[in-house]
């Protein structure tokens, strides 16, 4: 399998929206007021001393260059599923886990590519093209890839278990996101890494750190059945209509649109779904095409709703 990251998605989101941002200080806020959180910052605050969690108005009197930005509601939803359409073309079985990470089935692939680094290489550029920065990392379980791609950038393909077990095992526990106060506890110990974890019993750990630690070290040791859970591809449902005749009346245009939309809600309907976006493409006499989009606050069948917001 193969795990394809893009760490900080929520930053990447908001630097697509403001591309001259790029290599300037940048954060995401909870909220657009002064006492907002701040969720994310980029590298370059992080390094002038804005770190996650100091509020709007402090990060700004602390560092006056920075930017911050805002994301609309539902709007890392729909980049999580921009980023899992493209994935897509590289394999027919994705998996969405946490926003940012994804794990693909890589097998049966050697027809379409001469090998899997030219495969993740492709993916990684194609990603790249539409502004998105990703890890990818090639193997065997779970645990092994997404750990390696907490610390690796570019491309890694294993090529065995024992590369991809040996390789986890100087991956730091910090950088598995683990509870900092569980980390310093464990650090005490001498247990800092991966491998470190992997040497001392899932029992006494479970009965000193919880449950989720001994699950932790479960999972590095690969004695964990973790397989591929990926969500079905839906694609998107289309409908194109040529009129008789040029036409300038708004009522009688959306009356064409709406007769048009009902088979698409009552075929979303059918798969036990709701509509979250239309696409509108309107070619005019000249042949310029104009596009729009609309999105109502949530999910809706109803086509009056659609053929007001049209």
């Amino acid at each position: 399998m193969a795990c394809v990251s893009l760490p900080a998605f929520p930053l990447q989101l908001l630097l697509r929206h403001h591309p001259d941002w790029r290599g300037h200080p940048v954060a995401v806020a909870e909220e657009d007021r002064p006492r907002a959180r701040l969720v994310w910052v980029s590298q370059e605050a992080w390094r002038a001393g804005v770190d996650p969690g100091l509020s709007y108005a402090t990060a700004l009197a602390l560092l006056p260059t920075l930017r911050v930005g805002v994301l609309a509601p539902g709007e890392v939803e729909a980049g999580v599923e921009e980023v899992a359409v493209r994935l897509y073309r590289f394999s027919p079985q994705v998996e969405r886990a946490e926003p940012g990470t994804f794990w693909l089935d890589a097998e049966g692939l050697h027809g379409l590519y001469p090998s899997l680094q030219a495969w993740a290489g492709a993916l990684r550029d194609d990603l790249a093209r539409e502004g998105w920065e990703a890890t990818v990392v090639v193997g065997f379980s779970r645990f092994g890839t997404r750990a390696v791609a907490t610390v690796h950038r570019g491309v890694r393909v294993f090529s065995s278990v024992r590369e991809e077990y040996d390789t986890t095992g100087r991956v730091g526990l910090r950088d598995l996101g683990l509870d900092p106060e569980v980390a310093e506890a464990l650090e005490k110990l001498g247990v800092r890494t991966v491998q470190d974890l992997r040497a001392l019993p899932e029992v006494g750990l479970q009965e000193r750190f919880g449950r989720s630690v001994a699950e932790l070290r479960r999972l590095a040791d690969g004695g964990a059945f973790d397989p591929l859970r990926p969500q079905a591809q839906q694609e998107e449902l289309q409908r194109r209509v040529i009129l008789d005749s040029p036409e300038e009346d708004l009522p009688r245009l959306v009356g064409t649109i709406r007769s048009a939309l009902d088979p698409l809600l009552r075929a979303l309907a059918h798969r036990g779904e709701a509509a979250c976006s239309v696409e509108l493409a309107l070619r005019q006499q000249t042949g310029q095409v104009l596009v729009t989009e609309v999105r109502p606050a949530v999910p809706t069948l109803d086509s009056s709703r659609w053929a007001d917001l049209l």
